[in-house]
């Protein structure tokens, strides 16, 4: 234990007092520091080691001395042939206590290894180098999302997707703001986009499973998001595709379902604003423009030049035959709207074919 001594801020020292002379009579002695003669104030005679003719003295009352003030008092007076041998005070014990919050720093502790801007302190009360890579941890978890920060993603073995099953929804929150340079259509169409889980209407890739786009917050308010099969919104897709409640109330969101049958690429827009979100690439589903539907509903009577066609399609996206011929673009039929019109109405009772491609 270490001890304050008589001297303020300095730990482990002590103070000798002057030489006591005994006269047989006197029991009261001023004690005086030897260094410079100034009055010494012990505090405590539990303080004190005081030895009289080679013999160490009980303290406290009852025993051999006491302390009064800056004064050693003996119980008996010391012998004029005794020798009083030294008087020492050795002050009072301290303890440090516990440290205030704040107060020690890296240069109180005893670490080992090397300090620098680059180190943390462990547990074992060593330094250690922060990793800047994942190299040595070879089943990283994240706590949250994984920001690449526009870096890019190489050297992947594989990458595995949770699908959610028909018992877990994954919801995706989304918010209105306005559009920032991280928007794909920063300067097209609407001034203000989607904002899904914090990010300006991110291209989502989704395996199977179904997602709900929660719309509750008030920032959705007439911004209802729905799913199209182009950027244009030329085509609503509905299969697969559930909402509930009004856009910026609680409980209202937008659902999809991804499966097989689900056409890809999917475009997420406000049904009232142009350009407000993204794409959705759907893992396993059908690749649009790849995968064929076939309409035989129509037949000709020989005056009727038109038919009905789905919304969204072009020219380009639909093969048409009459009695298994297949018409040329333009030149036999033209598209407006839901309307396929052809040149020369098709004869009567004659099989017409429409074969969308995608």
């Amino acid at each position: 234990m270490a001890y304050i001594g008589r001297q303020a801020g300095q730990l482990g020292n002590y103070i000798r007092c002057n030489t006591i002379t005994p006269n047989g009579a006197a029991t009261t002695f001023a004690l005086t520091n030897v260094l410079d003669g100034t009055a010494v104030a012990p505090g405590s005679e539990n303080n004190v080691l005081c030895s009289v003719s080679g013999v160490m003295q009980a303290p406290g009352s009852g025993n051999a001395f006491t302390i009064d003030g800056t004064n050693i008092v003996f119980s008996e007076a010391p012998d004029s042939t005794d020798t009083v041998d030294f008087v020492i005070v050795i002050g009072t014990a301290l303890s440090i206590g516990t440290p205030s919050t704040g107060t020690v720093g890296m240069n109180e502790l005893s670490a080992t290894g090397t300090k620098d801007a680059t180190t943390f302190l462990r547990g074992d009360n060593s330094f250690q180098v922060v990793s800047t890579d994942v190299v040595g941890d070879t089943t990283p978890q994240l706590g949250g999302d994984l920001d690449a920060q526009g870096n890019n993603l190489i050297k992947a073995g594989y990458v595995g997707y949770r699908s959610p099953d028909d018992s877990i929804v994954k919801t995706i929150t989304v918010t209105v703001a306005s559009k920032t340079t991280e928007h794909y259509h920063h300067g097209t169409g609407s001034g203000s986009g989607y904002v899904l889980d914090g990010v300006q209407s991110p291209a989502l890739t989704l395996a199977p499973g179904k997602y709900r786009f929660d719309q509750a917050d008030g920032t959705n308010s007439g911004h209802p998001l729905l799913f199209y099969s182009s950027w244009d919104k030329s085509r609503l897709i509905s299969t697969g595709v559930t909402t509930n409640g009004t856009p910026g109330s609680a409980g209202a969101y937008t659902e999809l379902e991804v499966d097989g049958n689900t056409a890809t690429p999917l475009y997420y827009q406000c049904s009232a604003h142009a350009y407000m979100g993204h794409l959705v690439e759907c893992i396993g589903a059908k690749q649009r423009r790849i995968n064929n539907s076939t309409d035989k509903t129509n037949t000709g009577d020989g005056s009727a030049t038109t038919v009905t066609c789905l919304a969204g399609t072009t020219v380009d996206d639909v093969l048409v035959f009459v009695n298994g011929i297949c018409l040329v673009p333009t030149d036999d039929y033209t598209i407006s709207g839901t309307t396929l019109t052809f040149v020369t109405a098709p004869a009567n009772t004659a099989e017409i074919v429409l074969r969308y491609l995608g």
